[in-house]
């Protein structure tokens, strides 16, 4: 590797945004690249942005706008957005098409999804139903989806996938032993019909329900044994229960002790094996086909990119241009990246002059989404091989004095096997805040979790309550924008967030639930009864939703219009009782053809005025804000559908927009919409990566760590190599085989007890100390652990610090002593649920908002066509005869609009060059063009047409003739007269306006002619002369089939 890397470990709050900034500035200003020599990674676009823009205000602040203005040219995005840039650039030389249409994760699910229904085949399908069942797998498509996943960001070649297959079951079974020779599920439905025979008189008499219990499971085993559908979690169970111990025979006893045995069941090892088989090939033919399907729709996922990519750099015309241009690569959030990426940026590295990676090694927590810290620990620790070094952010800028010596003590212990304290410990830049309580521990008492997340609403509102010194060593309130709760899982999010809006705590939260909501209800129930107006359900929920009538109330009124003997599907849409909701959806449903499902949302919230409705439902203006947003947020679904159709070539339609969104619901694609409140924020560790509030608490430090030994992985089965980290990557899967049962089986000691099982669960151990880390280095000013105090386990989440001292302050005490014995203010609350806590017990706010028209008032349009001016009383001042009348067609169906197009386009074209006449042939094709045929005779048009130019010179000899004049002019009132003047002629004293016309008839309907066109001539005449500032002298109708022109006054 020819380049020198620098790796700078950059701890949170360190100041890592800054620095890179900085790099890029002062190479910049120094001169020593050029901006589209830059090429700089970042985890999200909102991070590129803000890199870009604050290395432009420093370059201006400096004076060098050259370069300020050229940054836009240096590739600054996420991974996947240089990755397209780049394969744009070089796709001639890759043989690829440089417009590669690029599918985002949503439409890579649709598309993966497919692609599974088309490889599993129904016999396939089955048979990984029946397998998961008896091997106790919940979710094997998740399984499934998870190992793609691992696969293409390992970059794992296909043809390898059933050789690990065995490998797997191979290692995994031999913890099992060899499988028993003779038939055990004969044996054991023997030993159960005699147990069931020794157990059926007790029954009857016994009085313990352990016994009953008991014989219920007895006769479920052997009944689905007999099916041969026995799960591998009944043996288990079934080996562990016990009848009352006054009922227990030795039936029971051997019963019991051959269903133990069941580890060694030759079924279940053919269970074992065959499902790795076929989860393992049903694998590779998903990704072969998920591959096909976009290569026939023409996209690619963000993954194509970095494997697209990867291969490009491969190339030698593409390396030769990257090592003349290539001057400076930034890598930020280095420890997040994929195997596949970290691949990419080392044989990248190879053609930059400076490369630098910013990252965190504590702060790697996205192994779920594929990244590898194991791979990132071993890529750093060969740093010093070849001639790369590590430098330090050592000082904290984000949290004040106190939390930093807190999380300093806590994490050079948790870390100290495996990262240097240099790499650990910050040196705190902010000042310790006078008399403000820096950490504190709540224990949240109640019998269960509902009563232990209630007591912590009621800290909560007690916190905000209080004052704290939180900014310039003055008492500020605090808001409950400042406070942040973090959570491990989802399910966490959702249940604190729930019981914080029962106290009447605003929140913001990006959990799913959107379509759940009302808001949502009634939107979609507007829709659902726009496309349908025999869905009368909708209507009931609009008018219950609208409205917050009573069933009983809108019921009765149903059944009273059905009894008078009116149309079910009218009822509230027309007539004197109508809704407005309902009215206003009658007059859209006619435009349902030409609208996209977003114009319709978009159009039901504004023309049933819905905003108003939702207003009436809230008693706060955050509440007010949050559905409003919402409801900006399904109308904003819409748009995502219509650009997944878009991606994936599919039909818009509205029947399957609801669809869609029945899927988006099902998988919790719905998120919530997060507006700008002052809510307590509520969101998991890993979403809180890279954020910051004044106070955190941390909740569900409880929650056990596990190893993920039973869960999908890769992992290196070679040596490490830094030129090739892809090198010898493979996937790990052990199927745990007894579902939920996890306690008193001999095989999980054994397997716990191998190299495999504690590689795993350290590796789980480390993982939690990280995403401890990133929760406990959010706070600014203030951290909070809450814990349930009735958690006893020793496989805790928070357990994984080794920091019991952490809980060791009481209430008497106003301070925690460190290992260090320097002491930190603190205070430990024990708090309970709050009755009082209501949220009816509110005041309510009246809220503002514009009063919606009951009628809808008519608007002047902004253009008038001449043909809108009104006609008036006209007087024929001249006549004159123009060449001879065209014979007309008698034929009745004959559309006279056509006809009179005709008839422009061809004056118009005989006006186009005064020197080349029009000939017939010319007219024919025109006359036919508008499917006029020979329906009129040419020669005389041609005839009439040159009366036309003959006629004109004789009165107007020297004037300019203009055909189809464009005239756009703003009237009395704002409006623009537009529309185009036939024929102009311009004099020295002014202009001539000549309007043509089919008109036919006699001489006597000349006069009534003159009056229907008087007001377009007039309005032509006001915009020439607006125009021009030039005096129209005369204004003509030129009518060709009479063979006639008249002016009028």
């Amino acid at each position: 590797m020819s380049t020198a890397l620098q790796f700078i470990s950059a701890g949170a709050g360190s100041g890592k945004t800054y620095r890179l900034t900085e790099i890029l500035r002062k190479e910049l200003e120094k001169g020593d690249i050029q901006p589209q020599g830059v090429i700089a990674t970042t985890f999200t676009v909102k991070a590129a942005t803000e890199l870009r823009e604050r290395v432009r205000c420093h370059l201006l602040e400096l004076g060098l706008f050259n370069q300020a203005n050229s940054i836009g040219q240096a590739r600054i995005g996420t991974v996947n957005s240089v990755c397209g840039e780049l394969l744009e650039r070089f796709a001639f030389e890759n043989g690829i098409a440089p417009n590669l249409q690029v599918i985002d994760e949503r439409q890579a699910k649709i598309l993966m999804q497919k692609s599974l229904d088309e490889v599993l085949s129904d016999k396939n399908l089955n048979t990984m139903i029946d397998l998961a069942w008896r091997l106790g797998i919940d979710d094997w498509r998740a399984d499934l989806l998870k190992m793609i996943m691992v696969v293409r960001s390992n970059q794992i070649d296909l043809a390898l996938l059933p050789s690990m297959a065995n490998e797997n079951a191979d290692s995994l079974l031999e913890k099992f032993g060899k499988p028993y020779a003779e038939n055990l599920s004969d044996q054991i439905l023997t030993a159960i019909a005699k147990a069931i025979h020794d157990l059926d008189p007790l029954v009857q008499d016994t009085t313990y329900k352990n016994t009953k219990k008991y014989f219920q499971l007895i006769n479920n085993f052997r009944h689905m044994l007999e099916q041969n559908r026995a799960p591998w979690s009944l043996w288990i169970k079934f080996s562990k229960e016990r009848p009352a111990k006054a009922d227990t025979t030795k039936s029971i006893e051997e019963a019991a002790r051959l269903a133990a045995m069941c580890t060694a069941h030759p079924r279940l090892h053919g269970d074992i094996r065959k499902y790795l088989n076929i989860l393992f090939e049903t694998c590779a033919n998903i990704i072969q086909n998920y591959q096909t399907r976009k290569k026939d729709l023409g996209v690619v996922d963000f993954t194509d990119q970095e494997a697209l990519f990867l291969e490009m750099l491969d190339n030698p015309k593409v390396t030769a241009v990257l090592s003349d241009e290539l001057d400076l690569l930034l890598v930020d959030e280095f420890q997040d990246t994929s195997p596949i990426q970290l691949s990419l940026f080392l044989k990248l590295s190879k053609f930059a002059k400076k490369c630098h990676f910013v990252g965190d090694i504590k702060q790697a927590i996205y192994g779920f989404r594929g990244s590898s810290p194991e791979l990132m620990q071993k890529l750093i620790q060969a740093f010093p091989r070849i001639g790369g070094t590590i430098d330090v952010l050592d000082r904290s800028w984000r949290s004040q004095l106190h939390l930093v010596q807190l999380t300093n003590e806590i994490f050079q212990h948790a870390f100290t096997k495996s990262l240097p304290q240099n790499e650990i410990i910050l040196t705190p830049q902010k000042k310790e805040r006078h008399n403000s309580t820096a950490f504190a521990t709540w224990l949240l008492q109640g019998k269960n979790e509902d009563e232990r997340y209630q007591a912590l609403a009621s800290g909560v509102q007690d916190l905000v309550f209080s004052k704290v010194t939180n900014k310039d060593s003055c008492h500020q309130p605090v808001k409950y924008g400042d406070i942040a709760i973090l959570t491990r899982t989802n399910a966490g999010v959702e249940k604190i967030a729930k019981s914080l809006r029962l106290a009447g705590i605003p929140t913001a939260t990006a959990s799913a639930g959107l379509l759940k909501t009302p808001e949502a209800a009634l939107l979609l129930a507007c829709l659902r009864r726009v496309i349908d107006k025999n869905d009368t359900l909708a209507t009931a929920e609009i008018i219950s939703l609208a409205d917050c009538t009573e069933p009983e109330v809108w019921l009765s009124n149903r059944l009273q219009y059905l009894s008078q003997g009116h149309d079910s599907k009218n009822w509230l849409e027309s007539g004197k009782d109508a809704h407005p909701i309902l009215e206003r959806i009658a007059l859209l449903r006619d435009q349902l053809e030409v609208l996209t499902p977003h114009e319709i949302l978009r159009l039901l919230v504004m023309e049933c005025d819905l905003s108003a409705y939702i207003l009436s439902w809230c008693d706060s203006p955050q509440m007010a804000r949050l559905r409003l947003a919402n409801l900006d947020a399904i109308i904003n679904l819409a748009e995502q559908y219509q650009d997944s159709c878009h991606s994936l070539r599919e039909t818009v339609t509205i029947n399957s927009f609801l669809v869609w969104l029945s899927e988006q619901q099902e998988t919790e694609a719905d998120e919530l919409a997060a507006p700008a409140l002052d809510a307590v924020t509520i969101m998991t560790c890993h979403k809180a990566k890279g954020l910051e509030w004044p106070i955190v608490i941390l909740t569900e430090l409880e929650k056990p760590i596990r190893s993920a030994i039973w869960s999908i992985s890769a992992y290196s089965k070679k040596d490490f190599k830094i030129e090739n980290p892809l090198h010898g990557r493979s996937i790990r899967y052990w199927p745990w085989p007894f579902g939920n049962q996890l306690t008193g089986i001999d095989i999980l000691e054994t397997i716990e007890a191998t190299e495999e099982y504690q590689d795993s669960l350290t590796s789980a151990v480390e993982e939690g100390k990280r995403l401890l880390y990133v929760g406990m280095t959010r706070p600014k000013d203030m951290l909070i652990l809450a814990q349930n105090p009735k958690a006893r386990s020793q496989d805790q989440w928070v357990k994984t610090l080794e920091a019991d001292w952490l809980f060791s302050i009481n209430h008497e005490q106003d301070h925690l002593a460190l290992p260090s014995g320097t002491t930190i203010p603190a205070q430990h609350l024990d708090l309970v649920a709050d009755e009082k806590t209501d949220i009816k017990s509110k005041v309510p706010v009246d809220l503002a908002w514009f009063k919606t028209a009951q009628t809808n008032s008519e608007h002047l349009s902004m253009f008038l066509a001449p043909s809108d001016f009104k006609a008036r009383r006209a007087e024929i001042l001249h006549q004159d005869k123009v060449g001879t009348p065209i014979r007309t067609n008698t034929n009745k169906n004959l559309d006279w609009s056509i006809v009179g197009q005709a008839l422009h386009t061809c004056l118009a074209a005989s006006f186009t060059d005064p020197l080349v006449p029009i000939d017939e042939q010319e007219i024919q094709e025109i006359f036919r063009g508008y499917g006029l045929g020979e329906l009129f005779s040419v020669s005389e048009i041609k005839a009439q047409i040159d009366s036309l130019h003959i006629w004109i010179k004789s009165k107007w000899a020297q004037a300019e003739m203009r055909a189809e004049v464009p005239v756009t002019y703003e009237v009395k009132g704002g409006q623009y007269l537009q529309g185009w003047v036939d024929l102009l002629l311009e004099t020295p004293e002014g202009y001539i306006i000549i309007d043509h016309k089919s008109s036919l008839g006699t001489s006597e309907r000349l006069e009534k002619i003159a009056q229907v066109y008087s007001g377009q001539l007039d309005a032509y005449a006001l915009g020439v002369e607006g125009v021009t500032n030039k005096k129209v002298l005369e204004k003509w109708l030129f009518l060709p089939i009479m063979g006639k022109a008249i002016c009028i006054n």
